[in-house]
């Protein structure tokens, strides 16, 4: 993985922008040893040595066994990594029907999660229910430090603010929901749409070592996009660049959208469209729910199944869409709709319908699969943090020179 930044805030020192360019490498090309953290980052040997000497102290980074020439024929080459077992994120993802919270390490990979399920469609009594689990997460992590709070939701966010503006699923308008947390966490907290959370999870931990251009479609009970363009997040004039909700789909039918068509991506390819389209079929009632659907067409149930690939050909006719326009390096599948078994060939087929000139690679699952929503949550806190750790870790800010 080549390491390129993919945020935008300097840190305001030259020492703080070197700190973060020597842990981005070892992120990036962990196990590496100093001389080839000097060659990647363009430091001297001796601010190397200064600066990780700081990170190993601070215990982010650590040194692994020594490697190379043997001491009678050299001095080794011992190995940096980051120390995943210090530090951690917690993560919430706020969906329609329950939340994920999570704790994961600083290379994104999950700890500990749990499902917290909304016992009210009151906002306020929501975020309290995942943050008081969340808290209890905290003091299952034992020693590790916990860094911060990243959270993500379908809907319109306010990323700045951190305030949820809009989500008709969940009928929620206008939710501070960045706040209410960090009040009753005490750390600091990231919130954003959940599309871009995956899009950053996958520039850091995923297809970013391959790919600038990226376009990250989230399909679940919201489906949502992020588009990547020269590895920063493109968000258009009013921060809603991505918003796919009214992209039209062929010949599909679906229930009626209230722009009044009935073939809306969000219509046709969410889970909330989808098992209304089953009910229409006959082949679902009032009180299934999507994941019983998924079971029964692992189960056999052939009716459900072609239904669930047909959803599927449909998300590929607007992925085919979308790559005709944008002419991406990569796009990422995220969301509980890809777990059904055959999702990724029946999108790349839909694909190849609108768009036949692309390649079936260009169209992958998410990095993280199933863990994918705490990665993407956690990737937010994340991209500040390797942005300028001396703002998360005070320690750091010593006298040790670089």
């Amino acid at each position: 993985m080549t390491w390129r930044s993919t945020h935008s805030i300097h840190p305001v020192t030259m020492r703080q922008q070197n700190l973060a360019t020597v842990l981005k490498v070892i992120l990036a090309h962990g196990p590496i040893p100093r001389a080839d953290i000097t060659e990647i980052a363009g430091t001297s040997s001796g601010t190397t040595t200064k600066l990780t000497a700081a990170l190993i102290e601070a215990g982010i980074v650590k040194e692994l066994t020594a490697s190379g020439p043997t001491a009678g024929a050299g001095r080794p080459r011992v190995p940096l990594d980051l120390d995943t077992a210090s530090r951690a994120v917690l993560t919430l993802h706020i969906g329609v029907h329950y939340s994920l919270v999570a704790a994961v390490d600083i290379r994104a990979e999950q700890i500990l999660q749990r499902k917290v399920e909304h016992r009210s469609a009151d906002a306020r009594e929501v975020i309290q229910r995942a943050a008081g689990a969340l808290a209890e997460l905290r003091r299952q992590l034992g020693g590790r430090l916990v860094i911060g709070v990243g959270i993500t939701s379908g809907g319109t966010v306010d990323h700045t603010a951190g305030r949820l503006m809009h989500h008709a699923d969940l009928g929620w308008t206008s939710v501070p929901v960045r706040d209410l947390v960090a009040e009753q966490l005490g750390l600091e907290v990231v919130y954003d749409n959940e599309a871009r959370g995956e899009a950053l999870a996958e520039l850091t931990f995923g297809v970013g070592s391959r790919a600038d251009n990226v376009i990250a479609l989230f399909v679940g009970s919201v489906v949502e996009a992020a588009i990547v363009v020269d590895r920063r997040i493109h968000r258009g004039a009013h921060g809603v660049a991505g918003t796919v909700t009214h992209l039209p789909v062929g010949e599909a039918r679906g229930p009626r959208c209230e722009c009044g068509r009935r073939n809306c991506l969000r219509m046709v390819a969410s889970n909330t469209g989808l098992l209304t389209i089953a009910r229409e079929q006959g082949i679902a009632t009032e009180s299934t729910t999507y994941e019983e659907l998924v079971e029964r067409s692992a189960g056999g149930d052939d009716a459900v199944a072609e239904l669930l690939a047909l959803r599927a050909r449909w998300v590929g006719e607007a992925v085919g869409v979308l790559t005709d326009l944008l002419d991406p390096d990569a796009v990422t599948l995220s969301g509980n709709a890809t777990h059904a078994e055959g999702f990724l060939d029946a999108v790349r087929t839909g694909m190849r319908s609108a768009d036949p000139t692309r390649p079936d690679e260009v169209v992958q699952l998410a990095t993280f699969g199933e863990q994918s929503t705490a990665a993407a949550a956690a990737a937010l806190l994340l991209d500040r943090y390797f942005a300028d750790p001396v703002a998360f870790e005070p320690g750091l800010d010593t006298n040790h020179g670089g």
